[in-house]
């Protein structure tokens, strides 16, 4: 993802993130709204930014972004759980 995923708050958009794991399986999807992935994105990048790097030097920003769809540390430690409620969801748009 990018830096501008950030800014990105708007109520009728959504992200669609598929995971693709056994080619005999229908993947598993989660469609998350635009306001879950800039808050997410935007605090553990920051978290990022704040932590040393591994030979303890700081991080310098950059225009990459990432979002998780597992505990990372970085997020709640019950983030899966919240995710939950995305997963293989198609009625959070169509309400």
């Amino acid at each position: 993802m990018i830096k501008k995923v950030d800014e990105i708050k708007d109520s009728d958009f959504f992200y669609a993130l598929v995971r693709f794991s056994d080619i005999d399986k229908l993947p598993d999807y989660w469609i998350v709204p635009s306001k879950v992935v800039a808050k997410r994105v935007a605090i553990s990048h920051q978290k990022w930014l704040d932590a040393p790097g591994r030979d303890g030097t700081t991080h310098k920003d950059s225009t990459i972004r990432q979002f998780f769809l597992v505990n990372h540390e970085y997020y709640p430690p019950n983030w899966e759980t919240i995710l939950e409620q995305y997963k293989n969801n198609v009625d959070i748009i169509l309400s």
